[in-house]
């Protein structure tokens, strides 16, 4: 991960941690989605919308905004065949992007 990144993801950490905590948030969609997208897939994809936000100058609403845009895309995900299949695969190099 690039520094700034780093950078962008602690600064968002800065907002209040019960709201913005990536390990609850992850174990909430796993279980919201029934298990049907590894929790890592998860996780990555928590990380790379949050980045979206890094340079947003209001934090509050940050996390609702994130796990919204999360669960759209691991929803779709979680439609899609497994990742032995062509169309999984394409799919785990665009969450991961």
């Amino acid at each position: 991960m690039a520094e700034n990144q780093v950078a962008g993801l602690h600064r968002l950490a800065e907002v209040e941690a019960s709201a913005w905590d990536l390990d609850r948030m992850t174990d909430q969609l796993w279980h919201d989605l029934e298990g049907r997208v590894s929790q890592q897939v998860i996780r990555g994809v928590l990380t790379d919308v949050s980045l979206r936000y890094q340079d947003a100058r209001v934090l509050t609403y940050v996390p609702i905004f994130v796990r919204r845009q999360a669960m759209e895309i691991l929803l779709g995900s979680a439609k899609r065949p497994p990742a032995g299949h062509a169309a999984g695969s394409e799919l785990a190099s665009r969450t991961h992007q």
